[in-house]
C-alpha cells in the first residue's frame, strides 16, 4: 500500500515534471536560430500560393536556382498560411504544437510498450533522449517527418486487430501528408514492412494469439501507404534520389564537432551506446515467452535508423524517435527481471525508488529550462529597418550581406531584390572570402554583378576594401551599413562615409557634411548618427557638440552610447564631476570609460 503522503508528493512532482518539460519544448520552438528556417518556409510558400502552381525552381537569391522539392510543398503552403494569420514573428506557437504533439506520441509508445508499468523508472532516459531530439528538431520538414516516424511507429504498436481499425485507417491519410511534408516519407513502407515481418513471426512463435493479427486491416494499410507514398506528389524521382543520397551521397554529413557542438556528440553517442547495452543485456531468457520476434523487429529497427543517422546528421532526430521507446523498454524490462522480481519487490518499494528519480529529473529539467529560456530570450537580430529603406528606395542589382540573414530579406523583399543566400558549402566558402575582403572580392563582384552591400558595421576588411573600390553609403545606423556602387545609382551619401577607416566625413567640405548628417538623423535617427553629428560638431567648437548631445538625451530613446560620448566630452573639458556623473555605471562596466573615470577621479584628488 502506498502512503497517502508518498502519493500526494508523486503527484505534485509528477505534474511539475509536465509543466517544466512543455516550458522547454515551447522554448525550444521560439528559439531565435529557428527564425532563418521560418522565413524560408515561409517565402517559399508565399510563392507557391501565390502562383497556384509548383515551380521548377526558386530564385530567391542570385547565387543560384534552388531545386524545388515537390514533396515539402504542402509544409510550406501551410506554413506560409499560418504565418500570414499570426505574422511570422509568432510562428514559433504552431511549431511549438507541432513539437508538443511527437513528444506526446513519442511518450505514448513507451506507455503502451511498457503496458503502463514502471514507467517512472524509465522516464530519465526518456527525458535524456527527447533532450538529445530537441536541438535537431526544426520547422524546415524535420520536425514532420520525425513525428510521423513516431507515429507509425505508434500506429503498429497497436496490433492490426477490428478494435484498433481507425488507428490503421488513419496511416494513409498520414502517409500522403507524410509525403507532401518531407523527403523521408519512404520511411512510412519500411518502418510498416518490418513489423509486417513482426506479426508474422509473433503468429509462428504464438499460434495460440492468431486471433491479435487481422492480416487484411495490416495489408489494407500497407497497400494505401504504398501507393500514398509512391505516386503522391507524383515525382518518384524524389524518392531515387532519396536512396541515391543515402548510399552514395557520402558518409557522416552535417557532423560538426567544433565548440560546444562536440558536447553534443559525445552525449549522443552515449545514449546509442545505452540503447544498444540495453538491447545486448536483453535476457530472453528469463522474459516473457515469445519475445524473440520483438527483439528482431527493435534491433532491425534501430540499426537501420542508425544507419541512416550515421550517413547524415539529419537523420539523428529520426533515429533518437526510434531509440527512445526501444531504450525505455529493455530497460523496464531489466528492471523488471534483474531487480523486481528477484528482491520481489511490492508497490511501496518501487514508491521509495520513485521519489529520488523524480526529483533528479526535476533538477535535471529545471538546469534544461533556464537554458533553453535564456536563448529565447534572445531575440534574433535582422537588419528591419535597412530592409524597410530598401524596399521604399531600392538598390542596385545584386545585393550582398549576411549570410544568416538572407531568408529573412528574401522573405521581405524578393522579387524586387535578391539577396545573397548560403545554400551550399560552396557559397559559404565564397562568403567567406567577399568578407575578408581580399582580392578575390572583384571576382565576386564581376562574376555576380554585386552591386550593393548590406554588410554589420563590425565588418571592416569588406568596409575598407568597399571604400578603396569607391563604394558610397547609401544607410547606415547603429549595427549595419548599406555600402552601394555610384555607378548604378544616385542615390547614396555625398559627404558621409561610414565605412570610411580613417575619415568618417568630407574634410573637404564640413558644412555639407554636417547638413548632410542632420538630414539622416531627421529621417532615419540613430545613436551612431547622433554620436557622429556630435563629432562634427565638435570639430567647430566643444560647447556645441556638449549641448546638441544633452539635447539628444531628451529627444531619443537611446541613452549609453550618447551618455559615453558625452562624459568624453566632459573630460575632454576639464569637467571631471558630471563626466563621473554622465557615465554612472559605464564607469565601472567599460573598459575604455574606467580608464578615463579612474583618471578623472584622480585629478579631483588633486584639485581639491
Amino acid at each position: 500500500m502506498q502512503e497517502p503522503g508518498m502519493k500526494k508528493t508523486e503527484e505534485i512532482l509528477k505534474t511539475a515534471l509536465f509543466f517544466f518539460f512543455a516550458l522547454i519544448v515551447f522554448f525550444c520552438a521560439a528559439a531565435p536560430e529557428n527564425s532563418a528556417s521560418y522565413f524560408d518556409k515561409a517565402t517559399k510558400g508565399r510563392q507557391i500560393v501565390r502562383s497556384m502552381e509548383l515551380p521548377e525552381t526558386f530564385d530567391f537569391s542570385y547565387t543560384e536556382q534552388q531545386m524545388v522539392k515537390p514533396q515539402t510543398w504542402l509544409s510550406d503552403s501551410l506554413f506560409y498560411a499560418m504565418s500570414y494569420v499570426t505574422g511570422i514573428k509568432f510562428m514559433f506557437v504552431p511549431v511549438f504544437l507541432l513539437y508538443a504533439l511527437f513528444f506526446l506520441v513519442l511518450f505514448a509508445t513507451v506507455y503502451r510498450r511498457q503496458q503502463k508499468k514502471y514507467v517512472s523508472i524509465v522516464m530519465p532516459l526518456c527525458l535524456f533522449g527527447a533532450f538529445l531530439i530537441l536541438p535537431k528538431l526544426n520547422s524546415s520538414g524535420t520536425a514532420a517527418g520525425v513525428f510521423f516516424t513516431a507515429y507509425f511507429i505508434y500506429v503498429m504498436e497497436l496490433r492490426p486487430i477490428p478494435k484498433k481499425l481507425w488507428y490503421y485507417v488513419s496511416l494513409p491519410a498520414a502517409a500522403v501528408i507524410w509525403a507532401n511534408t518531407s523527403s523521408t516519407s519512404l520511411l512510412a513502407p519500411v518502418i510498416m514492412a518490418i513489423y509486417g515481418l513482426f506479426f508474422l513471426l509473433q503468429i509462428k512463435e504464438n499460434t495460440e494469439k492468431k486471433y491479435l493479427y487481422n492480416i487484411y486491416i495490416y495489408l489494407f494499410s500497407l497497400l494505401t501507404v504504398c501507393g500514398a507514398v509512391l505516386f503522391l506528389p507524383g515525382d518518384l524521382n524524389s524518392h531515387l534520389s532519396f536512396i541515391r543520397e543515402i548510399f552514395t551521397g557520402g558518409f557522416h554529413r552535417g557532423f560538426n564537432y567544433a565548440g560546444n557542438a562536440i558536447i553534443y556528440y559525445i552525449l549522443l553517442y552515449l545514449f546509442i551506446a545505452m540503447t544498444a547495452a540495453l538491447v545486448i543485456f536483453d535476457t530472453r531468457e528469463n522474459s516473457d515467452s515469445g519475445r524473440n520476434s520483438e527483439f528482431m523487429k527493435d534491433v532491425v529497427l534501430f540499426i537501420i535508423f542508425l544507419g541512416l543517422a550515421v550517413t547524415d546528421a539529419e537523420y539523428i532526430p529520426y533515429l533518437l524517435a526510434v531509440a527512445v521507446p526501444v531504450s525505455a523498454y529493455y530497460l523496464y524490462l531489466a528492471f523488471r527481471w534483474e531487480v523486481v522480481m528477484p528482491r520481489q519487490w511490492t508497490e511501496s518499494s518501487l514508491q521509495r525508488v520513485k521519489l529520488p528519480v523524480y526529483g533528479l529529473m526535476l533538477f535535471f529539467s529545471l538546469f534544461v529550462l533556464m537554458s533553453y529560456s535564456t536563448s529565447a530570450s534572445k531575440e534574433a537580430y535582422y537588419p528591419r529597418a535597412a530592409a524597410k529603406y530598401i524596399a521604399a528606395e531600392g538598390v542596385p542589382a545584386n545585393l550582398y550581406n549576411e549570410p544568416k540573414w538572407g531568408s529573412f530579406l528574401a522573405y521581405n523583399l524578393y522579387p524586387a531584390v535578391r539577396p545573397f543566400i548560403s545554400y551550399d558549402e560552396k557559397t559559404a566558402a565564397e562568403a567567406k572570402e567577399i568578407e575578408s575582403g581580399s582580392e578575390a572580392l572583384d571576382t565576386y563582384m564581376d562574376g555576380y554583378s554585386l552591386n550593393s552591400f548590406l554588410i554589420k558595421k563590425d565588418s571592416a576588411a569588406l568596409m575598407s576594401a568597399l571604400f578603396e573600390r569607391g563604394y558610397m553609403a547609401a544607410y547606415f545606423d547603429d549595427e549595419v551599413v548599406l555600402l552601394v556602387n555610384p555607378a548604378k545609382t544616385d542615390n547614396y551619401y555625398r559627404h558621409v562615409y561610414p565605412h570610411n577607416p580613417k575619415n568618417f566625413y568630407d574634410k573637404k567640405n564640413p558644412g555639407a557634411a554636417i547638413q548632410e548628417m542632420e538630414m539622416i538623423l531627421e529621417t532615419r535617427p540613430s545613436e551612431d548618427a547622433v554620436i557622429e553629428l556630435s563629432r562634427l560638431y565638435e570639430d567647430a567648437g566643444r560647447d556645441n557638440a556638449i549641448d546638441f548631445l544633452q539635447d539628444s538625451l531628451e529627444r531619443y530613446p537611446w541613452k549609453e552610447k550618447i551618455k559615453k560620448e558625452l562624459g568624453k566630452l566632459f573630460y575632454k573639458d576639464g569637467d571631471y564631476e558630471n563626466a563621473l556623473e554622465t557615465w554612472g555605471m559605464s564607469a565601472w562596466t567599460d573598459k575604455e570609460i574606467y580608464s578615463m573615470a579612474r583618471d578623472a577621479r584622480k585629478m579631483m584628488k588633486r584639485a581639491e
